[in-house]
């Protein structure tokens, strides 16, 4: 992971309006686009997002689920945490090995 610490990934903060999700969708999408998170590497784990933002798994995996649907990460089965994917290309060459949490 190219992030020091979970603290480089911002803060959520409980709006009206926005839900949890989104917000955390939001917050890993940042990361992704200024590279805190590099290419190839691992997102941090469910558990770790939980505990970090106070939220429930479900929560964690509709954001996680949001980014792979944008094929910006692809999880595999098996595999760990989701990597996120330097291209589109290998989000839909992998298409075959996704699996859904």
């Amino acid at each position: 992971m190219q992030y020091k610490t979970m603290d480089e990934l911002g803060e959520m903060r409980k709006r009206r309006g926005v839900a949890y999700y989104h917000q955390l969708y939001t917050l890993l999408s940042a990361a992704l686009n200024d590279g805190l998170i590099a290419p190839g590497s691992a997102l941090p784990s469910e558990s770790n997002l939980m505990k970090r933002f106070g939220v429930s798994r479900n929560t964690v995996r509709r954001a996680i689920g949001q980014l792979e649907q944008e094929q910006r990460i692809v999880c595999r089965r098996g595999s760990g945490s989701p990597k996120h994917s330097p291209s589109g290309d290998l989000a839909r060459r992998d298409f075959g090995s996704l699996a859904r949490f």
